[in-house]
């Protein structure tokens, strides 16, 4: 219900606080205490200073205070039913204002309000009363009376209402402000969860991200590994051309200039000797060929590399 009020505009639930703490401080004035030095006593103030709990505005108390003129004596004058309550609930509300700014526990501010209500009593709403009797005739017939006297008269049939009034207020007061504080409490809890269940998101997302560049670079690496693995295999397979090339390849036209070479120092006939010089050009052009393509395959090797 609370959370449903705070929705409402302030003025306007100020408006429907009025009325009802009204229609309930009708109803209670019909609970009566007889009074004949003064007037009737009922429990009318109740719902009046419950009602300051509630109110924003104090203009609104001007408008509480006209449901005092319910069951008002018909002798009194309408204007001392009203400022007899008016002022009151001012220097009432007024109070609270202060009293709840003053961040004091529940149960202090609940005796504190106690101790404000019997001042309520005391020294306003009771003070008004005895002036507007004093300048009621009806209430004088044997004409002014003393102050003192009728205020002391008064007080006798005043106390039951005076610690009700006290009491009740006092304990709502208590109960309205640990319910709130309950409800602060809740929400920031609530506040709390809801950030850290925030962090713990951003957290899992933070590792997911994490995971997921794992993931990456680990796809990468393979991929590096690969290519490594893959030019390591390239430049082995031609390491092993160059070497059997250079077992087969180059030592075959090699040996056999060495052994033109060798038979060419013992021939002395001109034609042999001019068959001997052409199997030289054929095996040293065989070599020349061999060689290139060695210098081919180092070449291809250093461009591997890179």
């Amino acid at each position: 219900m609370q959370t449903a009020l705070q929705k409402i505009p302030t003025l306007l639930r100020d408006a429907l606080f009025t009325l009802l703490f009204g229609l309930l401080s009708g109803i209670l004035s019909t609970v009566e205490f007889q009074n004949p030095v003064i007037v009737n006593s009922d429990l009318r103030e109740i719902p009046f200073l419950i009602c300051l709990f509630h109110l924003r505005n104090p203009l609104f108390v001007f408008g509480l205070a006209l449901s005092a003129f319910y069951k008002a004596p018909a002798d009194m004058p309408i204007w001392a039913v009203y400022i007899t309550h008016l002022v009151p609930l001012l220097l009432a509300f007024f109070s609270f204002k202060a009293l709840e700014r003053s961040n004091l526990s529940s149960v202090r501010m609940g005796i504190f309000w106690v101790a404000i209500t019997i001042a309520y009593y005391l020294f306003a709403l009771l003070p008004l009363v005895v002036i507007s009797v004093s300048v009621t005739p009806s209430f004088n017939p044997n004409g002014a009376r003393d102050f003192w006297e009728v205020y002391l008269s008064g007080l006798p049939n005043l106390q039951y209402e005076m610690v009700t009034t006290s009491l009740v207020t006092g304990l709502y007061l208590t109960q309205m402000r640990i319910r709130r504080e309950l409800e602060d409490t809740n929400k920031n809890l609530e506040n709390i969860v809801t950030e850290r269940t925030n962090e713990l998101q951003t957290v899992n997302e933070e590792l997911i991200a994490a995971n997921e560049g794992t993931k990456r670079l680990n796809e990468n690496l393979e991929q590096l590994v690969k290519e490594r693995t893959d030019k390591i295999n390239a430049q082995l397979e031609q390491l092993r051309k160059y070497a059997y090339m250079n077992s087969h390849e180059l030592r075959a036209p090699l040996a056999r200039i060495l052994g033109l070479l060798q038979l060419f120092k013992h021939e002395q006939i001109p034609e042999q000797t001019k068959m001997l010089l052409g199997y030289m050009e054929e095996a040293s052009i065989e070599l020349d060929t061999v060689i290139r393509q060695m210098n081919r395959l180092l070449e291809d090797e250093v461009t591997v590399n890179e």
